[in-house]
């Protein structure tokens, strides 16, 4: 029986946090982060990998999230002007078509989080966004939910929720 080298152990112990996502009925995302909706509403969908996250529809509300690495800790009015920017980037040329729908700091263990809903009408029809912004030490989340309407009704919220809700962090 051959021993495994250092660098072997080491690639064998990455791929366990992994192949246990997977087992569980999870989708990995980066940074040792997975997305896992075992009994959510999202729990049907199909999900495609993009960059840094995953990608899924259910009816018409889209979800996308991103992990994306961070060099340390980030403060709420830092979020908020992240969130700020990317929604900007969302509107395109037409500001006026955006209205702000809601502001909050939803809970999210272990991390500094933002959700902020509009509406715009920048894409041909009235769509309304959620974007959340959850900042951990290691990494931030960022999970957007978009939907044809002009408010963030009860299902699109819940939707949103049962998303961030299904992002387990790195163990």
């Amino acid at each position: 029986m051959r021993a495994l080298s250092l660098a072997g152990l080491l690639a064998l112990a990455a791929a366990a946090p992994a192949a246990a996502a997977l087992a569980q009925g999870c989708e990995p995302l980066a940074l040792g982060h997975s997305y896992c909706p075992a009994d959510g509403g999202w729990a049907d969908a199909t999900v495609e990998a993009v960059p840094d996250g995953l990608r899924a529809a259910e009816g018409e509300v889209e979800l996308v999230f991103q992990v994306l690495p961070r060099d340390g800790g980030i403060g709420a009015e830092a979020l908020r002007s992240e969130l700020n920017g990317l929604a900007e980037a969302l509107l395109g040329a037409e500001p006026a078509g955006f209205v702000p729908l809601l502001e909050d700091r939803p809970a999210v263990a272990g991390a500094t989080a933002v959700r902020f809903a509009f509406r715009t009408g920048a894409s041909g029809g009235e769509t309304v966004v959620a974007l959340t912004f959850a900042a951990r030490e290691e990494a931030t989340l960022i999970l957007q939910t978009s939907a044809p309407g002009t408010y963030l009704d009860e299902a699109h919220a819940l939707l949103h929720a049962d998303a961030l809700a299904a992002v387990q962090g790195p163990r």
